[in-house]
């Protein structure tokens, strides 16, 4: 009896039963638009559009991304910074959701002129798996974390900030941070030289 017992919930557990089995599901919303995506990478196919304030349902988390149910029943993953448990966090960012898409759409149209820049003039290169260009010991607002990694090596201290938004990053240069990079999700937005 024992062991048909475990049996059964295991069964449950491994098709999806912690939800039907009567305990809670964890319930999460999205507080900027994101993809709902089939393997849990920014590179992996897009599966839906989600919208800020729609409602995920947990399936499992490992490694910063939820493995989320929409309430259409599409399942994929969304990375965690782009999520949250408050339902009042999520109403905020709905009402706040023109306002941030309007800037959100300035700085990809400002990133995209940064780029097409760049690449007009001779004497750069492509990181290996990366869309952006990268001059050699140049560093400018719109770049990759990685690009800055390369133009000037690693920095002598990091710091991170998570907000509703996202990540803010800092990284420090040289002695007493005479040289400093500013990133929000990995994208480099300031430079103090």
């Amino acid at each position: 009896m024992k062991k048909s017992v475990i049996m059964v919930l295991i069964l449950l557990f491994s098709i999806g039963g912690y939800e039907k089995s009567g305990y809670p599901a964890e319930i999460l919303y999205v507080i900027f638009p994101v993809a709902l995506r089939e393997q849990p990478n920014i590179n992996s196919e897009s599966l839906e559009d989600l919208k800020v304030g729609d409602k995920l349902t947990v399936i499992v988390f490992k490694d910063s991304w939820y493995k989320a149910r929409t309430e259409s029943g599409k399942s994929g993953y969304v990375a965690e910074s782009w999520i949250t448990k408050n339902a009042g966090q999520a109403e905020k960012a709905k009402a706040e959701g023109p306002k941030r898409l309007e800037t959100e759409k300035k700085a990809d149209i400002q990133r995209e002129a940064i780029i097409k820049k760049i690449e007009s003039k001779p004497g750069f290169q492509k990181i290996k798996n990366s869309e952006v260009p990268v001059e050699l010991e140049k560093i400018k607002i719109g770049m990759s974390m990685q690009q800055c990694k390369n133009a000037w090596g690693e920095p002598r201290n990091v710091s991170n900030t998570t907000t509703a938004t996202g990540t803010d990053t800092h990284w420090c240069y040289g002695d007493y941070c005479s040289k400093s990079l500013f990133f929000k999700n990995s994208i480099l937005v300031l430079i103090r030289d």
